[in-house]
């Protein structure tokens, strides 16, 4: 299981916009509390044996508000932080139960009460508008012992001509450290070292606030 903050921008033209997801979430023992057995019982209930899914909420005064789910797998690649902290690949689950018609050997039941031992992060920096004429610093990002993967969303080249829409992210980096602090350092040093140049020569990452990078 992988529970997260969502962390968004609300102070464009447009819809809120993530730009990072910590992991595991704040509210994580509050959520195992009170929810997470009626979450379990219910998709048990429902019959449900295999698969990958996932849920979204709010959190508003003690109490969780759910508004939508999908039984499949996400966006944010959570599961990329499921297989260095928990050792099992939700994706190669759902390959091999497209190959084999089995899916591998976790239930509900065996994963509801389980939470990351250490901290991560993924990251989506967002761009101002413009046209893209350099990055520096993505590949020795991508070097670093604490980077489990980087899907990179724009290129040189690219033109950014909206906001408040998810083609303002330029990355989605995915970051672990062993605890908090760690990872908040880790992500100071990302965001120093990474650099995406406009046709100006002027920085187009949007500058992040200390409460969105750490916990």
């Amino acid at each position: 299981m992988s529970l997260s903050d969502r962390i968004t921008r609300n102070d464009q033209d447009g819809s809120p916009v993530p730009v990072a997801f910590h992991h595991p979430s704040k509210y994580i023992q509050k959520y195992i509390t009170k929810v997470n057995d009626k979450v379990c019982a219910m998709f048990e209930n429902f019959g449900l044996k295999q698969g990958v899914f996932f849920m979204e909420a709010f959190y508003d005064e003690d109490n969780f508000y759910f508004y939508e789910m999908g039984y499949r797998l996400n966006a944010t690649m959570e599961y990329k932080f499921v297989e260095h902290f928990e050792h099992y690949n939700p994706l190669e689950f759902m390959i091999q139960y497209a190959v084999e018609g089995i899916f591998g050997n976790k239930s509900v039941t065996d994963t509801k009460a389980s939470i990351f031992q250490g901290a991560a992060c993924e990251l989506s920096p967002l761009l101002k508008k413009g046209t893209i004429s350099k990055i520096e610093g993505l590949e020795e990002i991508k070097q670093d012992a604490s980077i489990l993967y980087v899907h990179q969303l724009h290129f040189e080249q690219d033109r950014i001509d909206s906001t408040g829409t998810l083609d303002q992210n330029f990355a989605r980096i995915h970051v672990v450290a062993a605890n908090s602090d760690l990872l908040y350092d880790k992500i100071k040093w990302i965001l120093k070292t990474l650099r995406v140049y406009d046709e100006h020569g002027e920085q187009m990452i949007l500058p992040y606030r200390k409460e969105e990078v750490t916990r």
